[in-house]
């Protein structure tokens, strides 16, 4: 049985021995070692914390399985939240799962169809508004979109008396970059990001295109663009140290229009052995 993440963290979160918990067995996410980017960044180690396993996709139902299980204990009687996409489908995973209604707002036409589909599906009702290393890493790196991972990560390694550098890496272009899920014109925790120490540097839509690719086809992961933002800074020599953490926060098929319209498009082949072989050589 998986433990929640709130059984495994209780003494550090707001919860009582009374607090509902609401889980879909959230956290607990691989870590997985990078080798080849490794070599090509020239880093010793190469670690990429893979949130794409949490149970909707992404690293945000590490959050709202505290957020709707205190909702539930404080006698909510629904979910209500704005999102570019996988803060709404984790709320309204979770809202299911706690028996309570969700409202989720979302910007039109920035939100990847894939991301509303699965919050459709899971009951919420979607409006449209106009508008684990042995010891510590040498830095962490991750997307900058809202900017609450970020605070996250600065607040949780205050509380355990680590010094470790954050690196924080937003969209050139937050209000129109690919990137869906990291399109975000005003941070709402801008104020806590500037208050963490965390460095920000930023990476352009070809950058993130061209890592997001090679992530899949050297490491065999497949994240959505977003997600691959860290790896950006990383791969162009921003981050200093030679063994890091790059948080891929969530899963290519959150945001599948991208892959479609940019992969390499299926070639055809013959139904023979010998043209098959001959098409794989190519």
């Amino acid at each position: 049985m998986t433990l929640s993440l709130i059984e495994r963290y209780r003494a550090q979160l707001p919860v009582t021995t009374t607090t509902p918990v609401v889980s879909l067995g959230e956290g607990s996410t691989p870590l997985l070692a990078a080798p080849r980017l490794a070599r090509t960044a020239g880093l010793r180690e190469l670690w990429l914390k893979w949130e794409a396993s949490n149970p909707t996709g992404s690293y945000k139902d590490r959050g709202m399985t505290v957020a709707v299980s205190k909702a539930l204990e404080d006698g909510a009687e629904a979910v209500l939240c704005a999102s570019t996409g996988n803060t709404a489908g984790s709320a309204a995973a979770y809202a299911a799962r706690a028996g309570l209604p969700a409202v989720v707002l979302t910007p039109r036409g920035a939100v990847a169809g894939a991301k509303l589909a699965q919050t459709r599906m899971l009951g919420a009702t979607v409006l449209e508004v106009v508008e684990e290393l042995g010891g510590v890493p040498d830095a962490f790196v991750l997307p900058y979109g809202g900017g609450g991972n970020t605070s996250s990560y600065a607040q949780a390694l205050g509380e355990l008396g680590v010094a470790t550098p954050i690196v924080s890496v937003e969209a050139t272009r937050r209000r129109d970059t690919l990137a869906t899920a990291i399109r975000i014109g005003d941070p709402v925790h801008a104020g806590a990001v500037a208050a963490s120490g965390a460095r920000i540097v930023a990476a352009d839509d070809d950058e993130l295109v061209a890592a997001w690719q090679r992530l899949a086809a050297e490491e065999g992961l497949f994240c959505e663009p977003s997600s691959a933002a860290g790896l950006v800074a990383v791969l162009r020599g921003d981050v200093e140290g030679e063994r890091l953490v790059v948080t891929i926060t969530g899963h290519g098929l959150k945001d599948p229009e991208i892959a479609d319209r940019l992969a390499p498009p299926p070639g055809e082949v013959d139904a023979d052995p010998d043209a098959i072989a001959a098409a794989a050589r190519r």
